[in-house]
């Protein structure tokens, strides 16, 4: 969350400082440098505005994850593999949490997609690599 948060923080600054940047721009006698420069302006602001609705849309979907320790891998599912550790929640990739790292994936994802509906000893095929569910936390 405080992740998101942070990225939430970061793309609304982005798209206020845009927006203000193209609302201080003042007409010059260079009409078409002025248009020009509104409009690559505009163009950051809505990419900034789209950025920050997809973030609030990611943490609206990670709030309503529960986490849960079922015997097959679902949303919300800790997974323990020879591999490395897995959350099946939103797509954020590499996520380290004091010492240990954990693939933070969609369930929309390659690999998320593969271990979906798995249980503990199965294994999945992955870019060549035999991924075996040790765990699921």
């Amino acid at each position: 969350m405080e992740f998101l948060d942070e990225r939430i923080a970061s793309a609304f600054s982005a798209m206020e400082s845009a927006r203000e940047s193209k609302n201080q721009e003042t007409k010059s006698s260079a009409g078409d440098k002025f248009e020009t420069g509104r409009v690559m302006m505009q163009r950051e602001e809505e990419k900034n505005e789209a950025q920050w609705a997809q973030l609030k849309e990611l943490k609206l979907k990670l709030v309503t994850i529960s986490t849960v320790t079922n015997s097959s891998i679902a949303m919300g599912s800790l997974i323990n593999t020879n591999q490395g550790k897995y959350f099946i929640s939103i797509g954020i990739g590499k996520f380290k949490v004091g010492e240990e790292t954990y693939f933070v994936i969609s369930p929309e994802s390659p690999v998320g997609h593969l271990l979906i509906g798995q249980s503990v000893g199965n294994k999945i095929s992955f870019n060549n690599r035999q991924i075996e569910i040790q765990n699921i936390i």
